[in-house]
């Protein structure tokens, strides 16, 4: 089907048609979300002084993390809680960083528990070694930050990359 508007063609027809999306022509056949990096969100589970922590998969500990379907990121953060077998809600967002290096965007959000039951993972003291052995240099900044954050009773947000970014205070909690 050919259309005239003012002085200029138009053509329909039953091929996709062409977007443009972050610097790049797609299709709407195309997975748009296949063009950016993934997106990782991590749970910080607190309870009490504690953060849960699990198995890295490779003899260390790590968050609770999942990639980020099509069900959106906080369906994801509410199954991965479920997985976890915590009762816990998800909370304020705590950082926003990229990492280049996985190809990973990645959103953080502390997830206070009602108490200290949980299906996977240890709960590990916020002065405890095992947060400086936290193979991920970021999680271990941000778990450092945390428990810096938690002995002031004032939290902020990151935002940048695994390397630098700044944190915007939210002052000390009400």
């Amino acid at each position: 089907m050919q259309f005239c508007w003012g002085g200029m063609a138009f053509h329909a027809g039953t091929a996709a048609g062409l977007g443009y999306y972050r610097g790049s022509y797609v299709t709407p056949a195309q997975d748009v979300a296949a063009l950016g990096p993934e997106v990782m969100v991590a749970a910080i589970v607190e309870w009490e002084d504690k953060v849960l922590l699990v198995d890295d998969g490779q003899g260390g500990l790590t968050l609770p993390q999942a990639k980020v379907g099509r069900e959106g990121a906080t369906a994801t953060i509410d199954r991965l809680l479920a997985q976890l077998g915590v009762t816990a809600q998800s909370g304020m967002i705590y950082a926003v960083y990229e990492d280049r290096a996985k190809g990973h965007q990645n959103i953080a959000l502390r997830c206070p528990a009602s108490d200290g039951a949980h299906a996977q993972g240890q709960f590990v003291a916020q002065g405890d070694a095992a947060i400086g052995t936290l193979r991920d240099p970021a999680l271990r900044e941000m778990m450092l930050r945390l428990g810096r954050e938690r002995a002031m009773g004032n939290y902020g947000i990151y935002y940048g990359d695994a390397d630098q970014g700044r944190v915007m205070s939210l002052g000390a909690p009400s």
